[in-house]
């Protein structure tokens, strides 16, 4: 049986954080031989970035990075930089999240890259991508949803614009990242060319934004912030005697039903039969819920609503989810071996294949843990020569 759907794949990881690192786990846990390229001192940035076990151990690092094989290299060294031409050499795919420019001043732009391995698929993630007026500013997942309007689509008029709780843009890229890779390594099946894919996170949070864009340019409409709301009635996160309970029942079926449940006669009444009608007076209509909800708790209502066939779930913290059944059943809370501190949860991974699941194949997380392996026995170093760059601090 096969390893994974990507077995035989290789790819060559240089991001940094989150976006480009997230474009390798996925293909890492598809079963890819991933080669985590890093910093000789330090590593990857997010080595150095909270959360960490009482003991100094970091938790960030193997959240984007299990299945990897770390090695590390000193781009600044020309032979630092013959490594890693090695490696190029050697591999199917390469994902960075460098500053565009940042691959060309080291001598290995997607040009360079292609004639070392013309069957190489480059994917560049950045703030803005390789082209436009913004190309060379820096950027951050905050920054993006603030600057694509994403930003200004959360939170309610009193708030104004509003981030999400973690950084959606980076693993949103980083996911779009691994479907370009997949789509270039079936062309390359055909072709026997690789290529290069240009992404940017704000590019991302624009194809986010769905009928917004024809709404304003079509009939000048800017979009509201709706905070929990919806376009519809009622829809909308609502507080219980204990927790909150976010409840759908927007359509004219599901409405009808919830009129059923709750027996009130004020949301009975003809001005409510219909979507303009309910959108009209969302207080009212809200502050009836709300009234019905005071005297039970969020899972108390989540079944008397689940029952009346209404869409409806608990919110809940993140210390609820140890206890999902269904995130049980989906094994969507798995445990990684973290040296130093034991068996650790993480999120596991979404994608269910039937005939070549993803699964955990590597996880030492230490900085430079398959350097000596991959040099000597991928790349064709000698024991002398590994040692020589090694006490040059190259490698």
């Amino acid at each position: 049986m096969r390893k994974g759907a990507l077995e035989g794949i290789r790819v060559l990881d240089l991001g940094r954080v989150v976006a480009a690192p997230i474009c390798g786990q996925i293909l890492g846990d598809l079963g890819a031989d991933v080669i985590k390229v890093e910093r000789v001192k330090g590593g990857d940035d997010i080595r150095g970035v909270a959360p960490f076990t009482k003991d100094g151990i970091n938790l960030y690092y193997p959240t984007f990075n299990r299945n990897k094989r770390s090695i590390t290299i000193d781009f600044r060294n020309p032979k630092g930089i013959e490594v890693l031409r090695r490696l190029i050499a050697n591999a199917d795919v390469l994902v960075e999240n460098f500053r565009p420019g940042t691959m060309e001043n080291m001598g290995l732009g997607y040009e360079e890259v292609r004639k070392i391995n013309p069957r190489m698929i480059m994917a560049s993630i950045s703030g803005f991508g390789e082209t436009g007026p913004y190309r060379d500013r820096a950027a951050f997942d905050w920054i993006v949803q603030a600057m694509s309007g994403f930003m200004s689509l959360s939170g309610d008029e009193a708030t104004g614009p509003v981030r999400t709780g973690q950084p959606i843009t980076d693993h949103m890229t980083g996911i779009y990242a691994a479907v370009g890779i997949l789509a270039a390594l079936h062309n390359r099946s055909v072709t026997g060319l690789g290529q290069h894919i240009d992404m940017a996170l704000f590019d991302t949070l624009i194809t986010t934004l769905g009928s917004t864009i024809p709404d304003y340019g079509c009939n000048g409409v800017v979009q509201k912030p709706w905070g929990n709301r919806d376009m519809v009635t009622p829809v909308n996160l609502y507080k219980t005697q204990q927790g909150e309970i976010y409840i759908h029942a927007g359509s004219d079926p599901l409405y009808q039903r919830l009129v059923n449940l709750l027996q009130n006669p004020v949301l009975s009444e003809e001005r409510f039969r219909t979507i303009p009608g309910r959108n009209a007076e969302p207080d009212l209509i809200d502050g009836i819920i709300t009234q019905w909800l005071s005297d039970k708790t969020a899972k108390e209502a989540e079944a008397v609503l689940l029952e009346a066939g209404i869409p409806c779930g608990v919110a809940a913290r993140i210390n609820d989810l140890f206890d999902n059944p269904q995130v049980k059943a989906r094994d969507m809370i798995i445990q990684l071996d973290v040296e130093g501190a034991g068996k650790v949860p993480y999120p596991g991974m979404p994608i269910k294949l039937s005939d070549t699941p993803c699964s955990v194949h590597y996880e030492n997380f230490q900085l430079g843990a398959a350097t000596e392996d991959i040099m000597t026995n991928l790349l064709g170093y000698t024991q002398d020569e590994f040692h020589a760059l090694r006490a040059a601090h190259i490698v």
